[in-house]
């Protein structure tokens, strides 16, 4: 199977899922059932380090490149040099209030 030149996951509703699946799943556990690579994820309580997991296992999983939406209230809580040096550069994008994190892998 072919992957997408670039993935694209929305940060704010994985962690949302994550948290949700976590209080009402007892066998079978995924973190994010469409997204295989991201079967290890596990939030942080900063989104910083939230979103550098998600780039690595991005990585980790050969894609090209992934696009990672966040809520503005998200973005601003973030660390960006601690993003750029941990996930490199990145083309961002505002849409309608919401963020486009895009990172080449």
């Amino acid at each position: 199977m072919n992957k997408p030149e670039v993935v694209h996951v929305d940060l704010d509703a994985l962690v949302r899922d994550y948290l949700k699946n976590l209080n009402v799943t007892l066998r079978a556990f995924n973190a994010a059932e469409e997204f295989d690579f991201l079967s290890t994820f596990v939030p942080s309580d900063d989104p910083t380090g939230s979103l550098i997991d998600v780039v690595d296992l991005a990585r980790d999983a050969s894609f090209a490149a992934i696009a990672v939406m966040v809520d503005r209230n998200t973005f601003v809580k973030v660390d960006q040099a601690k993003l750029r040096s941990a996930g490199g550069n990145w083309r961002e994008r505002d849409l309608n209030g919401r963020m486009e994190l895009e990172f080449a892998l």
